[in-house]
């Protein structure tokens, strides 16, 4: 029961307390000016009226102000809505001197503004008090207090929208504090600028937008701060209401370059792609209230600016904690700084909008947050060309597939690390990539080559003798990429194990990778060197361990270590290779000798194969079998193949002119067959050389039809449509399926010479040769028996009803010279 009437005494309590405060309002008490007086902030001692009507005379008001309610901050806040409000003060001068008071109304900016000063105990008498004529960034006003007398200071102001701080002061103590005032504004515009110019400078630099629209926003804010603070008075701008029209367009182009800002910096084209299409459509509508809100009421241009800075200022914050949680380290910075900023705005509009009350602390806090929020940001830009600048470092300095250091890196790392110790360098090459990407494609290549460079990094980081390529800041590494598909490691100390090495490389490479059911599998080939041993020079020494997988390559050794005597050879083969590239422009030392085809039956002679010879000025005659690998592997084949048939042909028109039918046999590679435009290539040097197809016949080995095969059976076909002979090399040599061989359009078969050798005494051969021949006869090609070499040969493949024979019991290669004489001494030999 106890408990229950202290509640109801409580309720009645606080119902006759909010009871008291409605009808007795507070009363201020009187403002003193005393001897010691210097300074007083008065908005918390301002009562106040809403004369909605306009109808209030000065005397009526000065007689009831002081019963109105009474301003709760030094601050006054007169709303956003158009309206007219008289404030009211009471002074007393306690001294028995003239007091000289200055009235500022800091930051005011009424339409219309009126000063009263009534004598308390006589309101009749009252005067207009003018504002002080020289310019000054807020109304202004120098007031005589009579001794001894109480006053009632009134000013009446219309449509001012903008809170103000009312303040009464000494003049010399006034003026002092001024100065300082213009000071530290000073101070405050000056350092935005210094970071506007920072951020100008550095988008001239490096060209990034991101720049630009920063020192922009910064710039806007510096306008619209200055017409807040009054000074557009300077520039002939009235400092009333048209004010606040050109604030509103300024504060939403800051709100526009901070949304472009927030784009840029963070990126977001690229880590949020979905936010970044809503930040562009921000970018427009702000852009367009911009516009718009020179013309609208001045209302509806601050909800405009409300809705702008709530939407857009959320929407910057969301974007910035999402990159901050997708990895984007700058955003970090962009949410330090842009969120006390966001919200001290919030503050300030909220106080402008009576919902909370207007203090120094939500006047001031926004320049506060202005500060460290552009020292933060350009502190963040800084960064970020910082991480600019790395992100170039490691693009210039690591293989931008893989992120494993490239060639300069591991230079680099070499470099540094050869002054203390000595050190073996291992190379690897990954061999079937190729492969695979010619089957698979170039992604899935890459895609083999990244999970093997993840695999063997994975092995380099635990072995703890292994060099470590770094720079800088950059993250070291123990492999390196040469090239594609070429990686690299260093081991300190020349004594290694380098079969260990060698053994754990391998196993790894070659475990198989399995993408959607198709299992791949690559090799490695390993080279190793040793510094100082080798060379001293880090260059050369890679070019050592290049050589070493060469070579390892070549004999299909998993690793071979370098040898002083390989580099030799393999200086050799890089010259010759040069030598050759030379020999196919002016084709001075290379030469075709002609090796003829005799008809077994007749004797007479059908053709003639080229054989290509190359006389090194240096070097002398130099076998096919040792240049022939050189074009292959320096990818000039294909343009040595067509060098060959241009000048047989050129040869064969010289031997038309002797034998009517006789063509000209041309050997070539798979390679040549399959390549782009070969066959195009062949029918224009044909036209060229005005010589009819079938006067030529392209020979392919037989252990090369199994190379490509569909490529090879396209490229047949279109020779066979053009005309062109096409003939088998050394047939029996190879696996070919008689499948396969009845689908090609062949005309010739040349059984290889090693049947044809010492025929006579070799039942097997007999055999062999019997078969090949009933063969070519259901084939429908013709038959021609190479290596040639004795009567008796000659004499098996005559009764063996044998097409053609060539070999040197027939004839010599010679040169078209030496064939011309011979085809005249055959002839008379055959007459």
């Amino acid at each position: 029961m106890t408990t229950k009437l202290l509640n109801i005494n409580f309720r009645e309590l606080v119902k006759l307390t909010l009871f008291c405060l409605y009808c007795f309002p507070i009363i201020a008490q009187a403002i003193k000016l005393d001897a010691q007086f210097t300074e007083h902030l008065v908005g918390s001692h301002t009562h106040y009226i809403q004369d909605f009507e306009g109808g209030y005379l000065p005397e009526e008001a000065a007689a009831s102000i002081l019963t109105y309610p009474v301003n709760q901050s030094d601050y006054v806040n007169p709303g956003l809505k158009p309206s007219i409000i008289w404030y009211g003060l009471e002074l007393e001068n306690t001294t028995f001197n003239s007091k000289q008071i200055i009235l500022e109304l800091q930051r005011a900016k009424p339409e219309q503004l009126d000063l009263y000063l009534f004598e308390k105990d006589n309101l009749k008498n009252y005067s207009l008090i003018p504002a002080i004529p020289e310019l000054h960034n807020s109304p202004l006003f120098e007031i005589e207090i009579r001794p001894k007398t109480r006053y009632i200071l009134m000013f009446r102001m219309v449509n001012a929208s903008i809170s103000f701080l009312p303040i009464i002061a000494e003049p010399n103590y006034f003026y002092s504090e001024k100065n300082i005032e213009f000071i530290k504004l000073g101070l405050f515009f000056g350092v935005l600028v210094a970071l506007a110019l920072y951020n100008l400078i550095i988008f001239f630099a490096v060209r990034r937008l991101a720049y630009v629209w920063y020192a922009f926003y910064i710039f806007c804010l510096i306008i619209w701060r200055s017409v807040l603070y009054g000074f557009s008075i300077y520039f002939d701008v009235p400092n009333h209401l048209a004010v606040s029209l050109i604030m509103l367009p300024f504060l939403l182009l800051d709100i526009l370059f901070s949304l472009l800002f927030c784009i840029h910096f963070l990126d977001t084209s690229k880590n949020t792609y979905k936010l970044d299409k809503f930040l562009n459509l921000l970018c427009w509508l702000v852009g367009l209230f911009a516009l718009l809100s020179v013309t609208l009421p001045l209302h509806i241009s601050t909800a405009l600016l409300m809705s702008s800075i709530i939407i857009c200022g959320a929407a910057c914050i969301i974007t910035a904690c999402y990159s901050w949680y997708n990895g984007v380290k700058t955003a970090r910075f962009y949410v330090i700084s842009w969120v006390p900023l966001i919200f001290s705005a919030l503050l300030v509009q909220l106080a402008a909008w009576q919902v909370i009350q207007t203090t120094s602390f939500t006047q001031n806090i926004i320049e506060i947050t202005i500060l460290v929020e552009a020292f933060l940001m350009s502190l963040a830009l800084a960064d970020k060309l910082r991480e600019s600048e790395l992100q170039k470092v490691h693009l210039a300095t690591h293989d931008p597939m893989t992120h494993l250091p490239n060639r300069n890196l591991v230079q680099i790392g070499l470099e540094n690390f050869k002054s203390r110790v000595g050190f073996t360098l291992v190379q690897i090459k990954l061999d079937g990539l190729d492969k695979i990407r010619m089957s698979l494609g170039l992604k899935i290549s890459n895609e083999v080559l990244c999970i093997l460079v993840e695999r063997l990094n994975e092995w380099a980081k635990q072995r703890r003798r292994a060099v470590t390529f770094e720079m800088q800041t950059l993250e070291p590494q123990k492999l390196g990429q040469l090239d594609h598909g070429i990686m690299v490691m260093a081991f300190r100390g020349g004594h290694e194990n380098l079969a260990q090495i060698a053994n754990d490389i391998s196993e790894i490479v070659l475990q198989p990778i399995e993408y959607k059911s198709v299992v791949m599998s690559v090799r490695a080939y390993i080279g190793a060197s040793i510094y100082p041993h080798h060379s001293q020079d880090i260059v050369q020494l890679i070019e050592n361990t290049h050589f070493a997988v060469a070579e390892a390559q070549r004999k299909n050794l998993t690793m071979v270590l370098f040898a002083e005597d390989k580099v030799h050879a393999a200086r050799h083969r890089l010259e010759l290779m040069s030598d050759l590239k030379n020999g196919i422009k002016n084709g001075s030392e290379l030469s075709l000798f002609l090796l003829p085809k005799v008809s077994i039956s007749s004797q007479s002679i059908v053709g003639a194969e080229v054989l290509l010879r190359w006389f090194h000025p240096k070097y002398g005659v130099i076998s096919p079998l040792e240049f022939v690998p050189l074009a292959k592997e320096c990818g000039i084949m294909n343009e040595l193949t067509l060098w060959v048939i241009r000048e047989a042909l050129e040869l064969n028109s010289l031997v038309l002119d002797k034998i009517q039918d006789h063509h000209i046999s041309v050997n070539i590679l798979s390679a040549d067959a399959v390549s782009e435009n070969f066959v195009e290539n062949v029918a224009e040097i044909l036209k060229q050389a005005d010589m009819k197809p079938n006067q030529l016949m392209l020979e392919l080995q037989e252990s090369e039809l199994n190379q490509s095969r569909g490529y090879i059976h396209l490229a047949f076909e279109k020779l066979s449509k053009l005309g062109v002979k096409l003939g088998i090399d050394d047939f029996g040599s190879g696996l070919s399926s008689i499948s396969y061989l009845s689908v090609l359009p062949i005309d010739e078969i040349k059984i290889d010479g090693e049947f044809t050798r010492d025929i006579a005494n070799n039942e097997f051969n007999h055999k062999v040769i019997s078969n090949i021949l009933s063969l070519s006869k259901s084939l429908g090609a013709t038959v021609l028996a190479e290596g040639i070499e004795d009567k008796e040969s000659l004499e098996f493949f005559k009764q063996s009803n044998c097409d053609l024979a060539q070999g040197f019991y027939l004839a010599k290669p010679m040169s078209i010279s030496d064939y011309m004489h011979w085809i005249d001494k055959h002839e008379q030999m055959l007459n």
